[in-house]
């Protein structure tokens, strides 16, 4: 979890390579946004710090399930949104991306 953000638990997501290419570049290059190679899903905020015992059990359960896929899905679009905060609470929707064959 790092030194910034410690309530908060991410996981990372892999995305498709469509023709050497990580689907999630590809979003970023057709908007002009700096490729960061790096995408994660915020899984939880905690409201307070783990105990040893949790810390211990949250390892575990990360480390059991670190090389496993946990969920495959084809979306039919992909929204973005710009945010003033970093939990995206007031996020609003700058572009609509639909995915071939899928109508928005």
């Amino acid at each position: 979890m790092g030194t910034r953000n410690t309530g908060r638990i991410y996981f990372p997501i892999y995305p498709e390579t469509i023709q050497g290419e990580d689907a999630f570049a590809l979003v970023q290059r057709s908007i002009g946004a700096p490729l960061t190679r790096l995408y994660l899903v915020g899984y939880y905020h905690l409201r307070d710090e783990l105990d040893p015992a949790e810390t211990r059990e949250l390892a575990e359960m990360l480390d059991l399930w670190r090389d496993r896929v946990v969920v495959e899905a084809t979306i039919p679009f992909l929204e973005l949104h710009a945010t003033n905060d970093d939990l995206a609470l007031s996020a609003r929707t700058r572009a609509t991306m639909s995915a071939e064959g899928h109508p928005r």
